[in-house]
């Protein structure tokens, strides 16, 4: 059995707390933006001629900050609307927590198409330098999950179990309650991890997330690093969480609608998505993959390997 302290938040001072998990999501969506930053060149993606890439990355990552915040709350609020409705605007107290990471990741990508679309930018490609930067914000956005106790799911004998022990932050006095263990009707004033994982070992989905996406990225740099067609990347990031998610929900206490949460109808349609944009587009038959280690520059033809000096991909 797995254990370690939760922490809801982070005492400052006064009435002042900051949310462990909010530090891990702003930590991850740096990381992410700064590796795809990296990446863009590399995979042949810039700014026309005249005109300044660094200025073009910056403002798509900006995009994909707003959309991810605006996305990832109005998700969560219409999967709540019973909670909201005779409150909407509790809908903007973001502060009050209530994000889901698939919607953050649409509203990303929805905001920021019209400037990919402006700026003629070679979406696969695109997608490619996003998909290894993606998997590690990912993961390192699930460390507030699993600081906080978030996203557990029902009690396991597994050797992955988890119990929660340690404080949690009681909102009703601002301060750390000290609760290991705690009986169930006892958990502080406005503690929301009330799983009864104080008492008891239960899935921890976000463990799960941490550990897939970690293996991703380590799939996702190895890959970079091998010629293959454009978009490859990109179709494997998609892939490989939305049918993660699908298989990981099975285990998350979360709302359902026909036996599916949000998150696997979502992770549904966007694999539906993926096969027809494959099968009608099908990138594997491009004449000309780019290069993972060292791309060419665009508009410069690509060499056959056979033409290839013998050290060109150490």
């Amino acid at each position: 059995m797995l254990a370690w302290p939760t922490l809801e938040r982070i005492p400052l001072f006064a009435d002042l707390a900051v949310s462990p998990h909010g530090i891990s999501i702003a930590l991850g969506i740096l990381v992410g933006l700064s590796m795809l930053q990296r990446r863009a060149g590399r995979h042949g993606i810039g700014a026309r001629p005249g005109q300044d890439t660094e200025a073009l990355l910056s403002a798509l990552g900006l995009r994909l900050i707003v959309g991810g915040i605006i996305g990832a709350r109005l998700f969560y609020v219409l999967n709540q609307l019973d909670v909201y409705a005779t409150q909407p605007l509790r809908a903007l107290a973001i502060w009050e927590g209530g994000l889901t990471l698939l919607g953050g990741i649409v509203g990303g990508i929805l905001l920021a198409l019209p400037l990919v679309r402006r700026e003629r930018l070679d979406l696969p490609r695109l997608g490619d330098a996003a998909g290894p930067g993606l998997a590690v914000g990912i993961a390192i956005g699930r460390l507030g999950d699993l600081a906080i106790g978030e996203h557990l799911g029902p009690p396991t004998t597994s050797p992955f179990g988890w119990r929660c022990t340690g404080r949690l932050y009681d909102t009703a006095t601002n301060s750390l309650r000290l609760t290991d263990p705690l009986p169930p009707t006892s958990y502080p004033t406005g503690a929301t991890p009330a799983h009864g994982c104080f008492d008891v070992a239960v899935h921890q989905t976000a463990l799960y997330d941490t550990l897939a996406m970690a293996l991703l990225a380590a799939l996702l740099l190895g890959l970079e690093r091998r010629t293959r067609w454009p978009g490859l990347l990109a179709t494997v990031t998609i892939g490989w969480y939305a049918l993660f998610r699908l298989l990981d929900d099975v285990l998350r206490a979360d709302r359902r609608w026909a036996g599916l949460t949000a998150s696997q109808w979502t992770a549904l349609a966007v694999l539906a998505g993926l096969t027809v944009a494959l099968a009608r587009w099908q990138p594997w038959r491009a004449t000309s993959p780019a290069a993972a280690a060292d791309e060419d520059p665009p508009g410069e033809p690509t060499p056959r390997r056979g033409d290839r000096d013998s050290d060109a991909d150490d």
